[in-house]
């Protein structure tokens, strides 16, 4: 019955691609760039649309995203004053008992698609018209020769993501990403009502959690910690004045929120379409709190400091931002130090003999803590020395102000 209905669908998907299409065309008389990403996670749809704004800085550019449905938030269309981002569904579909149901699936229109939309944009333009892939979009980003000597270490495939982040820091930054104001100003109020005292500062944090379902290859051993593992770092966020905007995958519980009295929310109980809210969430607080996903990369647009926990595998890092990564321990129950992951393991998602743990309630309080303090006291990073010595084969060496987080080396400390 399920694969009958994914064929019915076929001719509405279809007949939806095409008025898209036309819809869409309409916008390439005025537009000097044109990119397509046919596929890629969220992430790429925030680094995707920033890279071709720097890139092609005065230029008018159109964005292109073909997209899956519920694989994408369509929102982040909205944010981007200098560049027009569509979003292409390739499916339809429902959410019913908690799963999203989706219908007219066609994987070969990821390769049909492109090119009808670069011959669409050629007619439309008189062949004037500059036409990229996404992948396209980042081998093109200019890599000086002293820097892609530095990176090299990293495999190729994985060396885009640091022209990324170098390019964000060298190219003079367009305007910040938000929300439209007659979209954010009522969030912005909902949120002022819903604090337990007027008398609190009006200071935001995003707390993005991440839970993926089975048999995700590409986000092993990626899930984080639940929300009540959080509480304690919670409760020193409020102390501080910060109100939590809880994002991502998890949901919050009834007794959390609660317990906060609206200083601890996520979309349904701020009463906020969710695709809105995580927008908001990552474009507006004056800190984020995050596990390592596409979710904790539109922060750093904006350069909203960063704390970044339950980190893994053991390369990836973000710029201006505080790491603390997930702990292993061997078959003796012996916790393996850093520096060995490190070096030894990091592009090991499995890790063989050893045991992953997620950052416990204890260890992520202490991130916070250290974070906030760095925060309220910004300095030099006191571990520097500690990350010069660390292999070179991991990203937090090539990246600008990562740091790892203080309470993560104290925790190896004597080790």
């Amino acid at each position: 019955m399920y694969q009958f209905l994914q064929w019915v669908a076929t001719l509405p998907v279809l007949a939806l691609i095409a008025w898209k299409l036309l819809w869409i065309a309409r916008h390439f008389r005025q537009t000097d760039v044109v990119v397509v990403m046919p596929e890629g996670g969220f992430g790429h749809t925030i680094h995707g649309p920033d890279v071709a704004r720097r890139l092609y800085v005065g230029q008018r550019t159109v964005f292109v995203v073909l997209s899956e449905y519920q694989r994408h938030n369509c929102a982040s269309s909205l944010i981007w004053p200098d560049i027009s981002v569509f979003f292409l569904p390739l499916s339809i579909g429902f959410r019913a008992s908690g799963r999203a149901w989706a219908f007219g699936q066609t994987p070969w229109l990821k390769n049909v698609i492109p090119p009808i939309i670069f011959a669409l944009a050629r007619w439309m333009s008189g062949s004037r018209i500059r036409r990229s892939t996404l992948m396209q979009l980042y081998t093109d980003i200019p890599v000086n020769e002293a820097y892609r000597r530095e990176i090299a270490v990293i495999p190729a495939h994985r060396r885009h993501h640091l022209a990324v982040f170098r390019l964000m820091d060298e190219t003079p930054a367009p305007p910040p990403v938000h929300l439209p104001d007659k979209i954010r100003q009522p969030v912005v109020e909902r949120l002022a009502r819903l604090r337990n005292s007027s008398d609190i500062q009006e200071r935001l944090c995003a707390l993005y959690l991440r839970q993926r379902g089975p048999g995700d290859a590409s986000t092993f051993g990626r899930d984080g910690s639940t929300p009540d593992e959080y509480r304690a770092a919670i409760q020193l966020l409020v102390a501080s004045g910060y109100q939590v905007l809880l994002t991502g995958d998890r949901i919050l519980s009834v007794e959390l929120y609660e317990e906060f009295r609206g200083m601890l929310l996520d979309y349904r109980f701020a009463k906020v379409d969710r695709k809105l809210f995580n927008i908001f969430a990552a474009t507006e607080p004056h800190i984020f709190i995050g596990e390592h996903g596409g979710g904790s990369l539109l922060p750093g647009i904006n350069r909203i400091p960063r704390l970044l926990v339950n980190m893994f595998p053991y390369y990836v890092a973000l710029p201006h931002s505080w790491m603390y990564y997930k702990t292993v321990t061997d078959e003796t129950g012996k916790m393996i130090h850093f520096k060995t992951l490190f070096s030894k393991y990091p592009y090991d998602f499995e890790l063989p003999g050893m045991t992953l743990h997620s950052n416990t309630s204890n260890e992520l309080a202490a991130a916070v803590k250290a974070f906030i303090s760095d925060i309220a006291h910004p300095g030099p990073d006191p571990y520097a020395n500690v990350l010069a010595g660390l292999s070179d084969n991991v990203w937090i060496k090539h990246l600008n102000d990562a740091r790892l987080s203080p309470a993560f080396v104290r925790l190896f400390e004597g080790s």
